[in-house]
């Protein structure tokens, strides 16, 4: 098995990328870490006796076959997408974090394409163990029935990842229409009315962000209903429970059926996880890690492959043009200060 010497760009959120570039050391082997030498990189590189990089002209094909920029693009005031671009045209095969604005997105495509290398946008939440299962059992049902409605809500921190994780339930996003729903009286959501492939989609994004701290006291990070003929299947939350809840029926309030109907024994809610959920520091120490050991697994395998243009392409390409549209319905993010809580267990706050 070839191992590809691995750089990572940016330590903030790369550290996950970090972490699991270790876990998988037949796959790849750690050879740098380029950032403009903070003390976290710093730190980093010396705990993984790794060389600090602040020059990007200093990587090279050479010495470098894969890099993961984790750096904000552009759209959200980084020049992550600089550096994809520099890096792949060198040869280099990349992987970013998301989001990216389509046209940019649309150039690093290109690149790769004229480099003969591997270019992906990694949204990152769609391939959570939680939210792997979701799309999993989802596209199962909609083999075998019509979905009937979808219900999505999130942060708008994290909007772009539930673009495609509903982009992987419905078989792609397109053909759609969507507007904002608008209203006289001040509500902390906005609602959308979506309708893809006839599938009508409620969109609900809370659109405020404390910039001192964008990932604490979330109101949420994804939550998912989706509707059918015969019941609904909820993800509660990114990290939650997945559950199906069957549908009531009419020959449950016949007594002369009680005990000799099957439906009589359908449990009201099925728990469809395949392992327990776990606790908040599981999310930072295994899930997340975890989910860059499968994506980096993936990439690794189209690259030995050169599998580097698939249709995933084309729907990421889709999912970037929506998202830029809902940026552009919902406005500037809402500023607010919030006092960050620690969060606690239920029993301690009701006892």
């Amino acid at each position: 098995m070839k191992k590809l010497r691995v750089m990572v760009c940016g330590v903030g959120f790369g550290r996950y990328y970090i972490e699991a570039i270790l876990r998988l050391p037949d796959m790849f082997e750690l050879v740098g870490i380029l950032s403009r030498g903070s003390k976290n990189s710093i730190k980093l590189a010396e705990k993984y006796s790794v060389p600090l990089m602040t020059n990007i002209e200093k990587i090279s094909k050479e010495n470098v076959d894969v890099a993961c920029v984790v750096v904000k693009s552009s759209i959200v005031g980084g020049n992550g997408t600089d550096i994809v671009m520099e890096l792949l045209e060198k040869g280099i095969h990349v992987i970013q974090e998301q989001p990216i604005h389509s046209e940019e997105y649309k150039k690093c495509l290109i690149a790769a394409k004229k480099k003969h290398c591997k270019y992906q946008l990694n949204t990152f939440y769609p391939y959570l163990d939680s939210v792997r299962k979701f799309i999993s059992v989802a596209i199962r049902l909609r083999k075998t029935m019509p979905i009937t409605y979808v219900i999505a809500e999130s942060s708008v921190q994290v909007l772009f990842p539930l673009l495609d994780i509903l982009n992987q339930i419905l078989g792609g996003v397109q053909p759609y229409k969507l507007e904002k729903l608008q209203g006289e009286n001040a509500q902390r959501f906005s609602i959308f009315n979506w309708l893809i492939k006839k599938c009508p989609v409620t969109l609900i994004v809370d659109n405020q962000m404390d910039v001192t701290a964008p990932e604490s006291n979330l109101v949420m990070f994804h939550r998912i209903t989706l509707g059918t003929p015969r019941g609904t299947l909820m993800l509660t939350d990114t990290h939650g429970s997945v559950l199906w809840t069957p549908v009531f029926h009419e020959d449950l309030k016949k007594q002369d059926k009680l005990g000799c109907d099957e439906i009589f024994q359908i449990e009201t809610q099925e728990y469809v996880n395949d392992k327990p959920i776990g606790n908040l520091g599981d999310i930072v120490t295994e899930r997340w890690p975890n989910c860059m050991v499968y994506v980096l697994k993936k990439f690794y395998q189209d690259i030995v492959n050169e599998n580097y243009i698939s249709s995933e392409n084309q729907q990421l390409l889709t999912v970037c043009e929506i998202w830029n549209k809902i940026g552009e319905l919902l406005g500037i993010y809402e500023k607010v200060e919030i006092q960050t809580e620690r969060p606690c267990k239920l029993d301690n706050l009701i006892k």
